[in-house]
């Protein structure tokens, strides 16, 4: 956060951790790499926030488990349908991520899970925000999870998503928690939406920040523009766009934080983050 590093090159895989300082080497086997990045997110996330067990668990993701679905079409593809091994197809369902984050926590309470493209993260934030809001439940796990393995790479190439003219391709697993009592939080999440707007950047933001009172020139804006050369190009965007808000208000950089993320796409995630008054 501090001495961020521009990105270069055209595809740039994510730089993991030591995945069996976390997970049993036994239980990684079974797990693919967007799993393992999932696991190591969520727990940490759960250590750092002190709570073991949230009421929901809650995921956006735009493709889900590419590298098993890739897997699992391929051997349709070379060995038939008669010897598959279940494994791949399991593992290859978008709800099989926030599935596996429950079992690991203990939670037997709400679970969801979002497929909306670059939205995917928008949709799961609201959730839990408004669930929040209306007391059915008091925490919540939310994350945001893709890869973009070679396959993918390629495809979404051909389709024109990835582009040479612009950010590298890369890929983003990021998780928080989000619970009723402030005490311990970074900074308030004022507010979260998904919109289809045309719009350009300081409307949409002077629209969000109407009515917690704080003006333009208060507030960082944070847009696709702004956190691509870092963060590059992926489905996951606006999750690590609303990570580095939340990490910038709450360390007191900035009073306030609008996210104006996913502006590749036909829908945007628009968020407000401000910072916990004593």
């Amino acid at each position: 956060m501090d001495s961020p590093v521009a990105l270069s090159g055209e595809y740039l895989r994510s730089a993991d951790p030591v995945f069996s300082d976390f997970i049993p080497p036994m239980q990684a086997r079974r797990m693919g790499l967007l799993l393992k990045r999932a696991v190591v997110t969520s727990m940490d996330a759960l250590s750092k926030s002190g709570i073991s067990s949230p009421d929901a668990v809650i995921t956006g993701t735009a493709l889900g488990c590419m590298e098993n679905t890739e897997r699992f079409l391929g051997k349709i593809c070379r060995e038939g349908e008669e010897m598959l091994s279940p494994t791949d197809f399991m593992q290859s369902t978008h709800n099989t991520i926030s599935s596996l984050i429950a079992i690991r926590t203990g939670n037997k309470g709400y679970n969801c899970t979002y497929s909306h493209g670059e939205s995917s993260f928008g949709s799961a934030l609201m959730d839990a925000m408004v669930q929040i809001r209306l007391g059915k439940i008091s925490s919540a796990l939310v994350g945001c999870h893709d890869e973009t393995t070679p396959e993918t790479f390629t495809v979404l190439s051909r389709a024109g998503y990835f582009s040479p003219m612009q950010n590298p391709a890369t890929e983003i697993s990021v998780s928080m928690v989000l619970y009723e009592d402030c005490g311990s939080a970074l900074c308030e999440l004022s507010s979260v939406k998904v919109i289809a707007s045309s719009e350009d950047d300081d409307a949409i933001a002077l629209e969000a920040l109407s009515g917690t009172g704080y003006s333009l020139s208060d507030a960082m804006v944070i847009t696709d523009r702004v956190s691509g050369p870092v963060f590059g190009r992926n489905l996951s965007l606006p999750a690590a766009e609303i990570y580095s808000a939340a990490h910038y208000v709450g360390e007191g950089r900035t009073p306030c934080a609008v996210v104006i993320g996913g502006s590749c796409g036909d829908e945007r995630t628009v968020a407000v983050l401000v910072r916990i008054k004593p």
